[in-house]
Formats: structure tokens, C-alpha cells, sequence
């Protein structure tokens, strides 16, 4: 309460004519500890009051992952992953498209560096939904704790319909925790985007960064793809300064994210 009290009050005084952009910019740069990259192009974009408000909401994401992780140990480490639980314990039984064999139905198989879905179909945004062909869309996945990756159409139903207990578990309709989730777009059965985009298991950046890495040994992502992340607060402390004009976007290039290795995330949870 006091967070969001405080994150008002500084909206309201971005508001104020005396707050002069000059202070605005002396605060993003001792946020982040560096100086970034002069440019000739400016966009709306790039306002110093914009970079603040993602500032804040940034810090109010991490106090919640951080109140999440201790409270409710949602967090924790499983070989070379992080495991996240559920959100929530809903046993969400109600939705009819959640079946048992709603796992066989999203899992996937990789050829040739490219991902084929359950039918057998190249994974790809505009082909292979189960409606018209010409409809775009992403897909929600998960990567279970072996590191598998399972796939469905994102109106299919929610991520955490995909790995169960058995039917006859009291605890069906609960997600068994994953090492990542969000959304993933294809083409030609190449991951061009992968996030953590996911409400029901509400993961982080680090987790993000091993399942990536992982997936990238499987080859199958394209060379232009794209890594979407929510703040940069979760990430390495000098990971700005290696890359500063990152800090403006939250999507960032595949080989820059990679850049961000397994052991600096996994020394953290020893």
C-alpha cells in the first residue's frame, strides 16, 4: 500500500511544470547507473517521463515477484531450471476445454531445428490454428521441469491446463509448476518470440533466461528472433551498461539475451 501510495505521488509531481525534465533524467540515469547512448531520433517513446512511470511499475513487479517468492515459495530450483508454481489454486474444473488430454494435444517434436506440433504440423503463427488459415496468432507454451516443450493455440485455454495430475487426483485443475511459460510466435516452425506472458504462472526474468539457453541448443530458434521481458530490474545489475540502448525496449534480441549466461542466474539459488 505504501509502494503504491508513494508511485502516485511521484506520477502527480511528473505532472507538476517545476519537475523539470532535466531532474527526470538524473533520476533514470541513477536508476540505472549509466548514461545512454545519444541519438539523433527522438519519439514519444522516449520521453523522460514515460522511462520513470515503466520505472515504477518495474519496481512494483519486482516487490510483488519478491513478496511472492518468500511468501508463498513459489519459486525454487529443480536441476538446471526454476521451477514455478501456480498463482493461484483455482481448480478452475468448470472450463471444458480443460481435459486430460489437453497435454497430447500441445506437446511438440523438433526436426531439423524445427518445432512440428501434436498433428505433426510445422508450428506457425498463420498455418496451423485450428481456425482460418490467415488468422494470426501467438501461442501459449510451457516448458515442464524436464525441459519439454508443450504448445496450444492461445484460445485453446490457459497455460496451466496443459500438465496435470491424473483425472482422479483431488488436485486436478491445478497447474503442476513449469520452468517457464508465456507466449511463443513461430514461423516455419522457428521461434521468432518467446515471453513470459503467462497470469497464471506469473514467471521471471531468470527463469526466462535458462529456458531460452536451453531452447537454443536445440536450434530451433530464427536468427532475428526476439526475447520479451517485463523489467529490467530482474536482470544481471551490469546488463545495462554492457547493452544500454536495451533499456528503452522490452524486447530484445535473442543474442543479446544469451548473452546473459545459465551460471550467473543459477549462482544466485545455491
Amino acid at each position: 500500500m505504501i509502494l503504491k501510495t508513494l508511485a502516485f505521488a511521484f506520477l502527480l509531481l511528473l505532472n507538476n511544470p517545476a519537475f523539470s525534465s532535466v531532474m527526470v533524467d538524473d533520476f533514470v540515469n541513477q536508476q540505472h547507473n549509466f548514461t545512454p547512448t545519444p541519438s539523433n531520433e527522438s519519439s514519444e517513446d522516449d520521453r523522460p517521463e514515460k522511462i520513470i512511470k515503466e520505472l515504477f511499475e518495474a519496481k512494483i513487479q519486482a516487490s510483488y515477484i519478491k513478496d511472492a517468492a518468500v511468501i508463498n515459495n513459489r519459486f525454487f530450483r529443480h536441476g538446471e531450471f526454476l521451477l514455478s508454481r501456480q498463482t493461484d489454486e483455482e481448480l478452475e474444473l468448470e472450463d471444458e476445454r480443460n481435459t486430460p488430454e489437453m497435454k497430447s494435444l500441445c506437446s511438440t517434436s523438433i526436426s531439423d531445428g524445427r518445432v512440428y506440433d501434436a498433428f505433426n504440423r510445422l508450428a506457425d503463427n498463420f498455418h496451423n490454428h485450428d481456425s482460418i488459415n490467415d488468422d494470426y496468432r501467438d501461442f501459449n507454451y510451457v516448458v515442464s521441469k524436464n525441459g519439454t516443450l508443450f504448445i496450444m493455440d492461445a484460445e485453446n485455454g490457459c497455460h496451466s491446463y496443459i500438465l496435470k495430475s491424473k483425472p482422479e487426483d483431488p488436485y486436478y485443475g491445478i497447474g503442476k509448476p513449469v520452468a517457464c511459460a508465456g507466449k511463443m510466435s513461430f514461423s516455419q516452425g522457428k521461434i521468432t518470440s518467446i515471453n513470459i506472458d503467462s497470469g497464471h504462472y506469473w514467471p521471471f526474468e531468470d527463469q526466462l533466461v535458462l529456458v531460452t539457453h536451453h531452447l537454443f541448443k536445440k536450434g530451433i530458434f530464427a536468427n532475428d528472433a526476439k526475447v520479451g521481458i517485463r523489467t529490467y530490474t530482474r536482470l544481471p545489475t551490469d546488463f545495462i551498461s554492457r547493452y544500454p540502448r536495451c533499456e528503452w525496449e522490452y524486447e530484445i534480441p535473442l543474442q543479446v539475451f544469451l548473452s546473459i549466461t545459465p551460471e550467473e542466474i543459477l549462482n544466485k539459488y545455491r
